[in-house]
């Protein structure tokens, strides 16, 4: 798995994990990195 798709598939679980646990939702700059995450493509590093 590349470093994108696992901090994907990681912000995912603590997305679930703080709606579960604390009834609340990310931050607005954790929404906003993972964002530019997402819009990178493959072959940037």
């Amino acid at each position: 798995m590349d470093r994108k798709n696992e901090a994907l598939r990681k912000y995912e679980e603590f997305k679930k994990s703080l709606k579960k646990e604390l009834g609340v939702e990310p931050e607005f700059e954790t929404f906003r990195l993972i964002e530019r995450i997402r819009s990178r493509t493959t072959n940037q590093t």
